[in-house]
């Protein structure tokens, strides 16, 4: 029987809406990655009653319950006597961990250091509290702090080796997660029939992609990866260049490498999207080889100034085949690129009319001594919707120019 883990975050911030659990996301996917799979997710206020009580149902039924936040000094930090109440214990302070905190100029060290008797400290990092981890019967309970940053530092280095010495049993499951684009979440489902091997998959649709979850089970870790390996190798060649991206990496990422490896220099004009596509490509460590910069054009004048001619937005529109064309070659010569890329469009709330409805765009690309290519779109969602959606279609076409040459 697989080991069962359950993750408590605590915090009235999240039960309230004020902040998104992301400590959970990275918990999860970390653990299962090294043997471990979390399969319930509770999060719970800053009260002391309903930490505890969720923390006693939870030693019921699982082998390792992994609790985040209320470890810092202020009022509503009540995880360490919650758990002390859970578990029938008392708290008590340890005085090296006490000192530390001093050392370190801590607020009110003497409760930071405080613990349930017979917990065992997981020290802490230079910008971490640490926390600490004990037994309740048959279940290992381990309390972190909730600042995301804190989690990763302590993860790898203390976390994972407590539950490898406490834990007995890991499964034998890989997971990968592939990223596509220009397919519909049926489309992709259709094309995995033709995969051999034995395997499971979760799909999940995204602005302007899909998610494809695929995870294998076998006798040993070893022959999971290998199954894997083999998997991913048809998913490859299934989806070709739609398949953009896997696990972690980001479009932006993919899209860089690409350009990097090919050595073409790349500049942008902005309109709807105000330089969000060229803070993507500029987030990507190395890009300076070959993003040159760009234009924001939000207005009229501004797409005249890098040569989009008066009367072409006057007879078009500012959102318009013609000025995306222009707006991209005129980017392109300006900046002595290899390739630019234009985006025009109405992002909304307001501005649609009949014939050019709120999220209407024209992305447009320019390369030399080559006719600019303009694909028009109409996106649905709110402003930032639509903003994001222009930006991830203008590097998808990115990829496919550079891959079609």
């Amino acid at each position: 029987m697989d080991v069962k883990v359950a993750l408590l975050t605590i915090g009235t911030e999240l039960t309230a809406g004020l902040e998104a659990d992301t400590n959970s996301y990275f918990i999860s996917k970390e653990l299962f990655n090294n043997g471990y799979a979390v399969s319930k997710h509770v999060s719970v206020p800053d009260d002391i009653d309903d930490i505890s009580g969720a923390l006693r149902e939870l030693t019921e039924d699982f082998d390792a319950v992994i609790i985040t936040g209320g470890l810092g000094p202020t009022k509503d930090d009540v995880t360490r006597e919650a758990v002390a109440q859970a578990l029938g214990v008392k708290t008590i302070i340890d005085k090296e961990l006490a000192a530390a905190y001093k050392k370190r100029a801590l607020r009110d060290p003497e409760k930071m250091a405080k613990i349930p008797q017979g917990a065992k400290i997981i020290r802490p990092f230079q910008r971490s509290v640490g926390g600490f981890y004990l037994k309740a019967k048959e279940t290992l309970v381990i309390s972190l702090p909730g600042v995301p940053a804190e989690i990763e530092d302590l993860l790898c280095d203390e976390i994972l080796p407590v539950l490898n010495e406490n834990l007995e049993q890991k499964i034998n499951s890989r997971r990968r997660l592939f990223k596509i684009a220009n397919h519909t979440e049926v489309e992709v489902e259709n094309k995995l029939k033709s995969i051999k091997g034995s395997y499971s998959y979760g799909l999940l649709p995204k602005l302007g992609e899909v998610h494809l979850y695929i995870t294998v089970e076998a006798g040993s870790a070893e022959e999971a990866t290998n199954i894997l390996s083999s998997i991913e190798k048809q998913v490859k060649d299934i989806f070709s260049k739609d398949l953009f991206a896997i696990d972690n990496e980001l479009l932006e990422e993919t899209t860089v490498k690409e350009l990097i490896k090919r050595k073409i220099t790349i500049s942008v004009a902005e309109s709807s999207t105000a330089g969000l596509l060229g803070s993507r490509l500029a987030s990507v460590a190395g890009v300076s080889d070959v993003f040159l910069g760009g234009y924001i054009t939000y207005s009229y004048g501004f797409k005249e100034k890098i040569g989009v001619p008066k009367d072409i937005i006057e007879q078009n529109g500012a959102v318009s085949v013609a000025v995306a064309a222009y707006m991209a070659s005129a980017t392109r010569k300006q900046a002595q690129s290899l390739l630019a890329v234009s985006i025009t469009g109405i992002a909304g709330p307001g501005g649609g009319t009949g014939d050019k409805p709120i999220g209407l765009h024209y992305i447009g690309i320019s390369q030399e001594n080559k006719e600019p290519i303009v694909k028009k779109y109409v996106f649905r969602g709110n402003r930032d919707q639509i903003r994001w959606q222009a930006s991830q279609e203008a590097l998808h076409f990115i990829r496919e120019t550079i891959f079609d040459d």
